[in-house]
């Protein structure tokens, strides 16, 4: 079998990993999602609803696209040969993303009272704390599966994102079935 043919079957594997990945995913969302709807109130799951709007919005300015480019361009470079404007590239983006993190968090801390109030989330203010811990580990996260990515290593990168997923998943169902409520979800 010649390398090319080596190569496709890899990479045929590792996509097949990934579609494993995301349908395990998705199901563990959806177990998910019915449990927080059995154990919190719906003032509860509104509030978690907010709150995961503030996320996402912040996370679209802390990550603000840098893992994409990285696939994109730590690829390209080390398709070419060129392993140093590869590793330029993602050393690079690694400090986007570390100073994007610090003004998010900064951002966040600093506007926790008008978020609550536009929010209307009276009462759930200590939320705003595993807000920014979450913000804080799955931007890096993001970025490191974009560097995983760009090296075209799909089987590790599903076996990362599946166990990432799995055990935020899990924690959550369990620390929502030990009676933490909205607190255990994040």
């Amino acid at each position: 079998m010649n390398s090319a043919v080596r190569e496709a079957a890899r990479l045929g594997r590792g996509a097949t990993y990934l579609y494993l990945q995301t349908l395990l995913t998705i199901l563990l969302t959806t177990l998910l999602f019915v449990v927080m709807v059995w154990k919190l109130t719906p003032q509860d799951f509104g509030a978690f609803a907010a709150i995961s709007v503030i996320y996402m919005l912040f996370q679209c300015f802390t990550s603000i696209g840098v893992h994409v480019g990285v696939v994109r361009f730590v690829a390209e470079h080390r398709a070419r040969g060129e392993s140093h404007l590869a590793r330029a590239y993602a050393s690079t983006a690694i400090n986007i993303v570390l100073i994007t993190i610090a003004v998010g968090l900064c951002t966040v801390i600093l506007l926790s009272h008008v978020i609550v109030s536009f929010t209307r989330l009276y009462g759930y203010e200590y939320l705003l704390p595993p807000l920014l811990a979450s913000l804080l580990f799955s931007t890096p996260m993001q970025l490191g599966y974009g560097l995983v990515q760009s090296l075209q290593d799909f089987s590790h990168l599903a076996v990362y994102r599946l166990t990432d997923q799995v055990l935020r998943k899990l924690i959550g169902i369990s620390l929502l079935l030990l009676g933490y409520g909205i607190l255990g979800v994040w």
